[in-house]
């Protein structure tokens, strides 16, 4: 029996490349703290606060965040996109306009010199694939073959208050007096107000603005916020009153 060889026949197959997700693992990274006062802080960038939670099985893939979500009181978030030389503010953001930062890009918080807080950061891993740094959109779909990772994770920073001092809100106005009549001055109540949150005005004090004692014929009832005496002729002329004030 003959056998005739079979005929054969090739073709190629190919696999294409797709984008994979970032994989983020959320470890809720603490940011280094900052006082109210740090107005000129430096921040840091987006790869710190990353660290080792997004991976990527794309060959040269690279990193950045969506972000979706920003808390604190008592000042605002910043980022930078030109290494800190300049800074915008982050304003408000959403699932629906997440802004795009990358790895490089910096985020600060800037206090409002005045109080403490707490303030957040939440955000998605984002590979870079579609979007453009500083720009915000949509992280509504997430995971698959996007840009966005399926898991969130959420930065937290705290901001120490620090003492600050009443501030005056009303200026006290100027007063005068004969000499050899009773005087009685009493200053408003509004005359200063608190600048710290929670903080209250304890008590007052008055001096000459020299620092030096009021006059022996002047005296100050805290309690009240009143000046009383009766000048003789030997006191006639100008006082400049310092009124200190104490806060809780």
């Amino acid at each position: 029996m003959l056998f005739r060889s079979s005929g054969s026949s090739t073709f190629r197959l190919t696999v294409t490349n797709v984008n994979d997700a970032p994989v983020l693992v959320p470890a809720a990274p603490v940011l280094a703290g900052i006082t109210e006062d740090d107005t000129g802080n430096a921040g840091q960038t987006v790869a710190s606060l990353l660290g080792s939670t997004v991976s990527d099985v794309d060959a040269g893939a690279v990193q950045g965040i969506a972000l979706y979500g920003v808390t604190g009181g008592y000042g605002k978030w910043q980022y930078s996109t030109s290494g800190g030389t300049a800074w915008t503010d982050v304003g408000t953001v959403s699932a629906s306009a997440a802004l795009l930062l990358r790895a490089m890009d910096w985020v600060r918080w800037l206090p409002d010199g005045t109080n403490g807080t707490a303030a957040t950061l939440g955000y998605y891993g984002w590979d870079q694939t579609s979007g453009t740094v500083g720009t915000t959109v949509s992280v509504a779909s997430r995971g698959g073959t996007t840009a966005f990772s399926s898991s969130a994770d959420t930065a937290s920073l705290t901001v120490v208050s620090m003492p600050d001092a009443p501030r005056v809100a009303n200026a006290i106005a100027n007063a005068s007096t004969p000499e050899d009549l009773a005087f009685s001055f009493s200053f408003p109540a509004n005359s200063f107000a608190e600048v710290d949150f929670g903080d209250s005005i304890s008590g007052y004090s008055a001096s000459l603005a020299s620092g030096a004692s009021l006059p022996a014929w002047l005296s100050f009832d805290a309690a009240t916020r009143t000046f009383i005496g009766t000048p003789q002729n030997t006191n006639v002329g100008a006082y400049y009153i310092k009124i200190g004030r104490a806060h809780v």
